[in-house]
């Protein structure tokens, strides 16, 4: 159909959350949104509708008459709600309609009726459809006959609109969303001592550069993270923003952040531009920007000055009565390097570090964090950044032992130069649990839990420990805060389903798996599948079993778990075979002893089990976890021998 003119009823949408589906879905992604548009142009084809533009995920559709556009709408959300999409990962669209004069222009609209149409649409929440009152009027009168109700939400005052806007949802049979405020009312609610510091995106010449605004970024986080009363989102959440199309009221709202800071950065040679904002995620009112033109010497200075006007604005706007107290001085720069060239490197090995991609990317960060340890050898958090390193080589099994021995060398030495560095604290705690040392393990995340109190790291070492004592509880008390501060680290999302399972959660640790399979799969198959075993739902631990292997064809656990189901199934060939291949793998020294014991469990063969669990202790690698709370093991927590095996693990994390 050709352009509507004269009033034209606008509809537009986009997903909700859709950077998560990005990352969750990864190469998938691409063809869960080929079939979220084909959805929506059917729906479109039918109900006459013309495909303004499409960019994304986002759909903007005209149509000439006000019942299409909500048919239009109703279709899709219901299309979309039957449609199977990947586990933990439905397409949730939001939308908003408005009826108004078209100012048509070039084959497409501008004009206020445009405006707000998009202005209503930005209110909405996934699975939401939003109608302003002008096109609400046009169908009142059909509503009972067309199958849906328009329910009244009242005014609201949208971004940029100079009066309110008067608002409804459409309700239907079909349709997921529930009835409730527009997104918009619930974001003002946001805390705003809850702080998000979104990437500074690189406006260098060079894009090679953006290690550098990425360091900042990391900087500012850090910084206000050491504020009183302030509560900063970790830095692995908020790097998942890079780049993003979401809008900071959706930011705020996807991470419960009432304020947000963002920024660019541009380095050419030894000048540097830094601009920084802050923002009301609730209103997206700007409450400040500064912009810096300096010498890249000046860095630590600007970092420290963004930090204390960030601090400042949040104390003044939590200084009513009744209103959290809230330090205003940010902690200083920490300018434990004068060299610019080191300060630099480490920034480069840093941004590599983190990626954790590859063998290869973790050599060439190792690079870089020596390149600025031979300029200054004093650089304390340059050898943070070299333990790092060595100690995702040791964890991989590239260069086991000897890695984790020259990394916990390297973390000490940092501290003796920098006592008060929280990254170097948390990185010793899993040295100390990986040898049963209880008390230091739970001293140094403590330790870093003051320093820096945006570090996810140390909930999840203090989560484990509470577990270990006998306190499940607790255990997922730890690991929901942490989860909190950084609700994308993967260690934590994985531990947070673990910890919901074993303190007998069974709903919670359910309804989190559903969430974390996308973003965790292999770990969250694994604890579907003992979940499943536990339950001795055969056919669903196998089908678990099975997605484990497509992941990880290789891995360990997945003949572990095998080899109990195969026990369970009464196919003992099956289960000898796969404690073989266990077996020639603790023989090249993996720490896959305690597994060869879960099958030797799973076969009835007790002796074996013990056998194998005096081994793990001997080794430290005793399953605790595991042995105190999965129900894999519910049938001999009441035998000597097993009360025997964890008091003598409880003995040895007390020596």
């Amino acid at each position: 159909m050709g352009l509507p003119s004269g009033a034209v009823t606008f509809l537009f949408s986009d997903i909700e959350g859709s950077t998560r589906l990005v990352k969750a879905l990864r190469d998938r992604y691409p063809q869960v949104l080929a079939e979220h548009r084909d959805l929506f142009r059917a729906a479109i084809a039918e109900h006459a509708g013309y495909e303004v533009d499409t960019q994304g995920d986002a759909f903007f559709v005209a149509f000439a008459g006000a019942k299409q556009a909500v048919l239009c709408a109703l279709q899709v959300q219901r299309a979309l709600a039957a449609h199977l999409w990947p586990t933990g990962a439905a397409v949730r669209v939001r939308m908003g309609i408005h009826t108004g004069q078209a100012v048509p222009s070039g084959g497409a609209y501008t004009g206020l009726a445009v405006h707000r149409a998009a202005r209503i649409c930005s209110a909405a929440s996934g699975g939401q459809v939003l109608v302003s009152q002008a096109t609400q009027t046009l169908v009142e009168d059909e509503e009972e006959e067309l199958g849906f109700t328009l329910l009244d939400l009242g005014e609201h005052r949208l971004k940029d609109l100079d009066r309110p806007v008067r608002l409804f949802q459409l309700a239907a049979s079909g349709l997921g969303a529930r009835a409730g405020p527009v997104a918009g009312m619930q974001a003002r609610a946001l805390p705003r001592e809850r702080v998000a510091v979104l990437p500074f995106q690189n406006i260098s010449p060079d894009p090679a550069d953006e290690y550098f605004s990425d360091g900042i970024t990391e900087e500012l986080i850090d910084k206000l993270a050491q504020t009183a009363g302030l509560k900063v989102i970790a830095r692995t959440t908020m790097m998942q923003y890079k780049a993003t199309r979401l809008r900071t009221s959706e930011i705020g709202r996807e991470l419960g952040a009432g304020t947000v800071v963002e920024g660019s950065v541009r380095k050419a040679g030894a000048k540097i531009r830094v601009t920084a904002q802050l923002i009301d995620a609730g209103t997206d009112e700007h409450l400040w920007s500064s912009s810096y033109d300096k010498e890249l010497d000046d860095i630590f200075a600007i970092q420290s000055d963004i930090a204390g006007r960030v601090t400042e604005s949040v104390a003044a706007r939590l200084s009513a009565p009744g209103g959290p107290r809230l330090a205003t001085q940010a902690a200083g720069a920490e300018r434990d390097t004068d060299d610019m060239t080191a300060y630099t490197d480490f920034l480069h090995g840093r941004q590599l570090a983190h990626d954790r991609r590859s063998e290869e990317t973790i050599r060439q960060a190792l690079q870089f964090f020596e390149r600025a340890l031979a300029r200054d050898p004093a650089f304390a958090r340059a050898l943070v950044g070299k333990a790092d390193c060595l100690l995702w080589l040791d964890e991989e099994g590239i260069e086991p032992r000897a890695a984790r021995a020259e990394a916990e060398r390297v973390v000490r030495r940092a501290l003796e130069l920098n006592p008060r560095l929280a990254e170097a604290h948390s990185m010793l705690a899993p040295l100390h649990l990986a040898r049963d040392e209880l008390a230091a393990a739970k001293a140094e995340a403590a330790a870093a839990m003051q320093l820096n109190p945006s570090l996810s790291e140390p909930y999840r070492w203090l989560a484990q420990v509470s577990g270990g004592e006998g306190d499940p509880e607790e255990m997922v008390r730890l690991a929901e805060a942490g989860y909190q501060i950084d609700p994308l680290d993967l260690n934590l999302v994985a531990l947070l389903g673990l910890a919901y399972f074993y303190a007998g959660r069974e709903g919670q640790a359910l309804a989190h798996w559903e969430r974390s399979l996308p973003l965790v799969p292999y770990r969250t198959n694994a604890q579907l599948a003992e979940y499943h075993l536990g339950r001795g739902e055969l056919g669903q631990a196998g089908e678990a079993i099975q997605r484990m292997k497509e992941l990880r064809p290789d891995d360990p656990w997945n003949f572990t778990f095998e080899g109990y189901l195969a026990a369970l199934r009464d196919d003992e060939q099956a289960a000898r075979q796969l404690l073989s291949k266990l077996d020639e793998l603790t023989e090249h020294g993996n720490a896959t002893a305690f597994m060869a014991g879960f099958v030797h469990f799973a076969l009835g063969e007790m002796d074996a089990f013990y056998a194998r669990m005096s081994q793990a202790l001997q080794s430290h690698d005793l399953p605790l976890l595991r042995l105190m709370y999965s129900p894999l093991f519910a049938a001999a927590r009441g035998e000597p021998r097993f009360r025997d095996l964890l008091e003598a693990q409880r003995a040895l994390m007390e020596s």
